[in-house]
């Protein structure tokens, strides 16, 4: 989702964003949406990781109220910045709502109220 709009930076924006990503790998990937785009077999790999995670987490949700187990846990608390962002994957055929107890355990995770406290929020991209 980033790409078109990473491609538009200079070089120099480029480097001064790459400075700010302290994670070796995701600096690397902000660099390849910049300068290298992902080729088709990439995304369609981490398409079907995605894939792979919902149907994981949809049986998991099938045993137990939570991710791991019947009380909210740091698993449901880790998965949270990657489901708030699902939405970028609609035009892949990746949605939420295909994923009937994922779409309710998220219903359940964001009417908590540190939930609200956290801002965990979509990430909107604009056109610069």
């Amino acid at each position: 989702m980033m790409a078109p709009t990473a491609r538009k930076w200079s070089d120099e924006e480029v480097e001064r964003r790459l400075q700010a990503v302290p994670v070796p790998d995701r600096r690397e990937d902000w660099r390849r949406m910049a300068r290298e785009p992902f080729s088709e077999a990439e995304i369609a790999h981490a398409v079907a990781n995605i894939r792979r995670t919902l149907e994981r987490m949809e049986t998991d949700l099938s045993r137990e109220a939570w991710l791991a187990g019947n009380a909210f846990s740091l698993a449901d608390i880790h998965l949270s910045p990657y489901i708030v962002r699902i939405g970028e994957h609609a035009e892949r055929g990746i949605r939420l709502g295909d994923y009937p107890r994922c779409a309710d355990w998220w219903q359940r995770l964001t009417a908590r109220p540190a939930f609200a406290r956290a801002r965990i929020e979509a990430v909107v991209f604009k056109e610069s």
